[in-house]
Parts: C-alpha cells; structure tokens; sequence
C-alpha cells in the first residue's frame, strides 16, 4: 500500500526511508535538522562541505504565513533563496507553483511566484514549466512574460512524469492540499522535472573539459593558432589546438 506524503515531517521522513534524501540542514529560526546552520548560505556550504552534496532543496520550512498584498507572504523568501544559490556559483532551479484544480481560482501561476521570480531573484535561474495542454501552457507563459519572468530567467518546458514514477516505485504517495498528482498534475509535474533535469546537468558537467590556464596564441595576418591546456573529466591533462579564421564570427 501506497505512504502518503501530507507534511513536512512526513516528506523527510518518507524521502530519507526511500533512499532519496541523504540529510536535512536546518537554518536561521529553525531548529531539528541533522545539521544546523545560521542562514541559507552557510546552510548550503554546509550541505557541500559536510555531505558532499550536488543538489540541495531549499525551502522557507512551516509557518506559512500569507495576507492578500503583494508583499505579505512567507515564501517571499524563495527569491532570497534563489540568490544565496547564485551568489554562492550553484544553479538556482526554481519550481512555479502552477494549479488548474483550485475551483474558487483562476487557473494560474501564483501570485506568489511571480513576485518572487519578476522581482526579488535577482540571480537568473531555470524555471521549470511541466509540459501541458496547449492552451494551458499558452497561459502560464503570457502570465510569465507579463511578470517579466521570462526576461530574467531560464524557462523550461519538459514532461516531468519520470520523477514520479521514481515516488511511485519507493511506493511514496505525494500529496499537496489533500490532492494527488492524477488531480492537479501541473502542481507536482514541475518539481519531478526539476529532479530529472538537475540529474542530467550534473552529467553534462561530468563531461566537461576545464580550463586549466589562460590560452596562448599566436596570430597571422587572417588566422590564429589557439593552444589550451585543460582537464579531463577522469582528472588527465591534455592540449587543444583550435585554428581561428574570421568566418567563425
């Protein structure tokens, strides 16, 4: 029988039981994590330091607090996040909270989300749209574009069904406001795409060359000889040699 996964506790829990998780860092007012840190940014050094760690899940925790202004909500502190990530050279991805099951709203991206992305992240990060319906998918980007979203950050579309595939498989139930994915899929597909691309980044980062020095070149009168010296990723040196010609700009 399928876990449900209703509360914060009970999500650590069922991620840490089912292999997904490997430890909680708690920071600033928050307290009970296998770690504690003072704020989000040496609560992310730490994650790396202490546990090695290649992504980190960053969230405001409990105690959400919300008014109907603009600027009056808990999780306004996501941007802050965003930019703790950024400023410390990660890859902030951000997952929009996007609902068509709401019936007494419209369907939308949250208010709250367009705040956050249009103008308190001043860091760019990859914000992760599940794929949809045609027209659905027209509306979540006119409202991205209109919060100027799409201009200050990276816009993702992708199928995100593998990530739960992967709860369904540890027999993990998710749940937010007492709904499943079958009834509002656009809330929970962004945040198993954002594991499944943060997955393959890291393999494409695996593959990359880096940098070792500065180029040397030599320079003719129409073409330039450029010799890198870089590292492989199984750690050995070796020489690039890329011949430049005007054609290429």
């Amino acid at each position: 029988m399928p876990r449900r996964c209703d509360g914060l506790q009970q999500a650590r829990a069922l991620a840490e039981g089912g292999g997904l998780l490997d430890a909680t860092i708690t920071v600033g007012q928050a307290f009970g994590g296998d770690h504690e840190a003072v704020n989000v940014y040496s609560g992310l050094l730490a994650a790396k330091a202490a546990f090695g760690a290649d992504v980190a899940i960053v969230g405001q925790g409990p105690g959400n607090v919300g008014t109907e202004t603009e600027w009056g909500f808990g999780s306004i502190a996501q941007g802050d996040h965003i930019n703790a990530a950024g400023v410390l050279g990660g890859l902030p991805i951000r997952v929009p909270r996007i609902s068509f099951a709401d019936p007494d709203r419209a369907p939308r991206v949250s208010s709250q989300t367009l705040v956050v992305l249009g103008q308190v992240a001043l860091v760019r990060a990859a914000v992760s749209v599940p794929a949809m319906a045609e027209e659905r998918l027209a509306l979540v980007h006119q409202q991205l574009d209109d919060a100027g979203v799409t201009a200050r950050h990276d816009v993702l579309v992708v199928d995100g069904g593998t990530g739960l595939e992967v709860l369904d498989e540890r027999g993990i139930e998710a749940r937010s406001m007492g709904r499943t994915p079958t009834e509002d899929p656009e809330f929970f597909w962004p945040r198993a795409r954002r594991a499944r691309w943060r997955r393959r980044r890291l393999m494409d980062d695996a593959l990359r060359e880096r940098l070792l020095s500065l180029p040397d070149c030599v320079r003719g009168r129409l073409l330039t000889l450029r010799v890198d010296e870089v590292e492989l990723p199984n750690g050995r040196k070796a020489t690039r040699e890329t011949v430049l010609h005007p054609g290429l700009w």
